[in-house]
């Protein structure tokens, strides 16, 4: 008997590939199932962990007058009524302990730097956060969103089995169809294919005799393209190359860097401000470093870009002022050269959306341009100014040099064009018009032979940031409280803070130079003398294990505290700020920041337009305490009414959602601007940056009460 097997059919065949096909694509459609399923998991827990954490401190800020009045839980109930149809939740409540929460959650899940925890189940996720005020825990907010809408198990199930009866069916209709079209037409459409194919190689070996394969152009056109290639990969190679020694140049600078910037700290006797000339030239060395790190070497090969820098909302005065003191000793030994900073009171705080290392290096090669066009034997001024108009902020760069041509200037944007200067790569002004661009700003150059030059740039202005104290308020009989650890600071408040001393209109001023001094003293104030304390505090306190945010935290006094530092763009304390409901200010700003003194029955008031009578309350109750002109208004029609008897010195609070639907905040807000109000805000829970085109807003803050 033989052992061979017999050959398989073609039908067969056609059934074994059927069958596989079959188990592929339910293997593929079940993994496809599973991975939706994940991700639909995975992104309502994302979107809506930001979505209950978003407003927390607001909400919890909101609650805390109830607790403090007497009817508690009216006024609870009403705002928690409130947080679950705003934001559409399927529980909120307030606890007593941890121990309340459902034990279908487990434990909380506390994020890292955050005071709330996260919830999560198979049917809801949630917030817990405790709600504190002056040390005393009322108690914990949670709330719970359904996932209802998100895929469940048993949906999950369903669709796996309906994806193996919908796989299955077409497979085997697709399987019986090629057997029925095999046995019909297969061999006439084999037998039509091999005559087709006959035909063509008969036709194609007949004719190659007769001609060439290729014609000489077309050879010439495949040697050309050979040419291209072999340049631009010398090219990318060089690219590569370059790029290896910049990377190479950033790490071996790290090491002294990292050693210079250590000494600075140590250097307790080195005034503020020469600490902080070293520590930006530190900054600016590492932006540096991380351009040659991260550097993407364009085309040409000769300049290196740091690709989808963040923009982030800053403020300028500070920034132009240290790059003036590092050009004024870069450029010491000229002495004919004089930098000058001109720019009036109300544009000394102006917020643009910028990259901070590119503005400082845009304007860094507008300074050193205009010095490079000055004379060595006559006098040369470089001045830099600004103000703000029509919601740009104009920033001019000028100087008395020798100026350009006509045909000059009409190339100074483009690449690679440079003018009088040996060894000049003519990249300045053309990524400062790249950059300029970036921020939805202009640039322009105007220029006169023999008379000087002046570049402007045109920034949108946005409105400032919920951590930035635009101005300091203070109520009669207000202690005020500084610390800073340089003696220098100490004398520039002091020079301001003494007529308002002498003319009655605060109380006090206690001076500390040390947190332990601070710590020492609080601990002998009572508790009704707290609540007349503003703090005015230092964020970096040299030679001290603890920084003035960490002296707040034990002190608690968050909304009365203004951190006066050069720290202040630090995005981390910006944040921290915020969360706590403290403001900031630059060190450099103490000397000019307004300082408001107010008491009942002055002309200068604040008002509060917004639809919530818990917010309203809120506010007149902080108002009351420190006995500040208030007024608050449920619609737009109602504050119509004393429009007229409202002076244009008033600071307008306005809410963006107004319930009545007839106009938004900011739409009023442009009105009462045109009218001439120009203490215009916006007290909204949504992001500031939603609303940074709107120039005439002077900023975007939370719903919590703005004084401290």
């Amino acid at each position: 008997m033989s052992n061979t097997k017999s050959p398989v059919s073609f039908k067969a065949k056609i059934i074994q590939l059927s069958t596989r096909i079959f188990l592929l694509m339910g293997v593929i459609g079940l993994l496809a199932i599973y991975a939706i399923y994940k991700f639909q998991d995975w992104d309502f827990q994302s979107r809506n962990r930001d979505y209950l954490t978003r407003n927390v401190e607001t909400q919890i800020n909101r609650l805390i007058p109830t607790f403090l009045l007497q009817e508690q839980w009216a006024g609870t109930q009403m705002i928690l009524e409130e947080i679950r149809l705003d934001e559409d939740l399927s529980l909120v409540s307030v606890i007593p302990d941890l121990g309340e929460v459902p034990v279908e959650f487990g434990e909380c899940q506390y994020e890292l730097d955050v005071d709330y925890c996260l919830l999560s189940s198979a049917e809801e996720v949630g917030v817990v956060a405790p709600i504190l005020e002056g040390g005393v825990n009322f108690g914990y907010l949670m709330k719970l969103k359904s996932r209802k809408g998100v895929l469940s198990t048993a949906r999950f199930l369903q669709l796996m089995y309906i994806v193996f009866i919908v796989l299955g069916l077409s497979i085997l209709l697709l399987t019986f169809s090629l057997l029925r079209y095999v046995n019909k037409e297969g061999k006439s459409f084999l037998k039509t294919l091999t005559s087709w194919l006959a035909a063509a190689l008969s036709k194609s070996s007949s004719s190659s005799s007769k001609r060439p394969l290729f014609k000489i152009s077309e050879m010439n056109d495949l040697a050309e393209q050979i040419e291209s290639l072999i340049v631009e990969h010398e090219d990318s190679t060089r690219r590569a190359i370059v790029a290896d020694i910049a990377r190479q140049v950033a790490h071996d600078i790290r090491s002294p860097l990292a050693a210079l910037e250590m000494s600075v700290r140590d250097l307790r006797a080195l005034p503020e401000e020469k600490r902080l000339l070293i520590r930006s030239a530190c900054e600016e060395i590492h932006d540096i470093i991380n351009v040659l790190r991260e550097s993407k070497v364009e085309n040409s090969g000769d300049s290196l870009r740091l690709a989808n820098e963040a923009l982030k909302v800053e403020l300028l005065l500070p920034l132009v002022e240290t790059l003036l003191s590092e050009k004024r000793m870069q450029y010491k030994n000229r002495e004919n050269i004089k930098f000058k900073l001109s720019l009036k009171d109300d544009a000394r705080i102006l917020f643009a959306r910028i990259n901070q290392s590119d503005f400082k290096r845009v304007m860094s090669n507008l300074i050193n341009n205009a010095v490079e066009a000055l004379s060595d034997d006559e006098q040369g001024v470089v001045q830099v100014s600004w103000h703000e108009e029509n919601g740009f902020i104009h920033i001019e760069v000028t100087d008395n040099g020798t100026g350009m041509s006509t045909e000059a200037l009409s190339m100074v944007f483009e690449r690679g064009v440079t003018f009088g200067k040996s060894g000049g790569t003519g990249l300045g002004l053309f990524h400062a018009k790249e950059c300029v661009d970036q921020w939805s700003g202009r640039i322009d150059v105007s220029s006169e032979v023999a008379k000087g030059t002046t570049v402007r740039v045109l920034l949108p202005r946005v409105p400032e940031p919920s951590w930035f104290a635009s101005e300091i308020v203070l109520h009669k009989g207000k202690k005020i409280v500084i610390l800073d650890d340089d003696p220098s600071v100490h004398l520039i408040w002091k020079s301001r803070l003494k007529p308002m001393l002498d003319e009655g209109l605060i109380d006090s001023v206690f001076n500390f130079h040390t947190g332990k001094a601070l710590l020492d003293w609080w601990a002998t104030v009572t508790e009704d003398l707290g609540s007349e304390l503003l703090f005015l505090l230092d964020y970096e306190l040299i030679n001290e294990n603890y920084s003035g945010m960490d002296l707040m935290k034990k002190i608690g006094l968050y909304n009365q505290t203004v951190f006066v530092t050069s720290h202040y763009d630090e995005e981390p304390l910006q944040q921290e700020c915020v969360r706590h409901g403290s403001r900031m200010i630059a060190k450099n700003m103490a000397a000019f920041i307004p300082l408001k003194s107010i008491e009942r029955g002055d002309v200068s008031q604040y008002v509060l337009i917004d639809d919530s009578k818990v917010t309203r309350m809120s506010w007149r109750f902080r108002a009351q305490a420190q006995n500040i002109n208030f007024q608050d208004y449920s619609s737009v029609d109602e504050f119509k009414t004393k429009l007229s008897s409202t002076p244009k010195s008033t600071v307008i609070y306005i809410d963006s959602d107004l319930g009545d639907g007839k106009v938004r905040g900011e739409e009023y807000a442009k009105v009462l601007f045109d009218m001439g109000f120009e203490h215009l805000y916006l007290a909204t829970g949504h992001k500031p940056e939603d609303f940074e085109q709107l120039g005439f807003l002077r900023g975007v803050v939370a719903k919590d009460p703005p004084w401290i």
